[in-house]
């Protein structure tokens, strides 16, 4: 675990300065309990926030192989919200384009209150004489790649909001395939797959670190082994014309906050867990008091 740097932020005075109602919907970000640090040990109830799940859809054209999520309807996409946990559930996602249309399932797995997920989805757009199912198997296909982790710890009598800074690898790319025809939509479909991997510097949303806290943050990269398999529409279901394997890369940070080892306080504020997608799209909770930040090295 590495110790992390803050660059100046502005603090602010736990409840000082605001009106009742503003401070309590402060504190009501933090989903847990905040103590005062005086003789008298104030405390304060606050309702969770609640779990979220977002879901976005990328849309690809396989019979021109052009990317035309900009222009396609898509429907089941979107946010979905708990009360305050969120249950695992599938959603289907639909895109129609210029008389096609696709659709992909996604799986939420089960949220706790402040938790958030998200995903984003392909959608593979034919002239209806092929079509396309994925097959994953998650508890056999993903591997881990990295874990790591970096804290920062909030030992003054105030709270701050902050970000997070971490390398995000995403895209996909081909380990094997069997195809050896000439459908232009099967080898578009092979080389959108095959788009390559990529990693890039992102920041998380802000983060709130309660006083006498650490807030610690945890980026791990997986790989997901997906088998693309195409069918021939007009033949039986159990018909497949091509078997496209592919490595989906996906990087995923959480975040918590904990007591500081060997600090008399307990912690005055509940970290959020914040999911990234694989295209990079980060979720959660802000506000405008952010500073610095933790900087996960690559």
């Amino acid at each position: 675990m590495t110790k992390l740097n803050f660059i100046e932020m502005r603090k602010t005075s736990f409840l000082g300065g605001l009106s009742a109602k503003l401070a309590l919907a402060v504190v009501a970000l933090a989903t847990t309990m905040f103590a005062s640090c005086s003789n008298e040990d104030i405390s304060f109830e606050v309702k969770p926030v609640n779990a979220t799940a977002f879901i976005s859809a990328s849309v690809f054209d396989a019979t021109t192989g052009m990317d035309v999520t900009n222009q396609a309807t898509i429907s089941g996409a979107g946010k979905l919200e708990g009360n305050p946990a969120l249950q695992a559930q599938s959603v289907t996602v639909t895109a129609t384009y210029n008389g096609k249309s696709g659709s992909a399932t996604v799986n939420i797995p089960a949220l706790s209150a402040g938790q958030s997920f998200a995903t984003n989805v392909n959608i593979i757009l034919t002239d209806n004489t092929i079509f396309v199912e994925e097959v994953i198997n998650f508890s056999e296909k993903t591997v881990v790649e990295s874990t790591k982790v970096g804290y920062e710890d909030n030992v003054t009598d105030y709270y701050w909001f902050t970000t997070v800074k971490y390398a995000n690898k995403e895209g996909s790319k081909v380990v094997k395939e069997d195809y050896n025809g000439s459908d232009e939509q099967v080898l578009n479909i092979i080389k959108n797959l095959n788009k390559g991997v990529t990693s890039k510097q992102v920041e998380s949303e802000e983060i709130m670190v309660g006083a006498h806290s650490r807030l610690e943050a945890t980026v791990t990269t997986s790989k997901v082994v997906t088998v693309y398999q195409v069918k021939q529409t007009s033949r039986a279901a159990s018909d497949i014309i091509a078997n496209i394997e592919a490595e989906v890369y996906s990087t995923v940070l959480t975040t918590k906050t904990v007591a500081i080892p060997g600090h008399g306080h307990a912690p005055a504020g509940h970290g959020h867990g914040y999911y990234w997608d694989h295209a990079g799209h980060g979720h959660g909770h802000g506000n405008g008091n952010a500073g610095g930040g933790i900087i996960i090295a690559d």
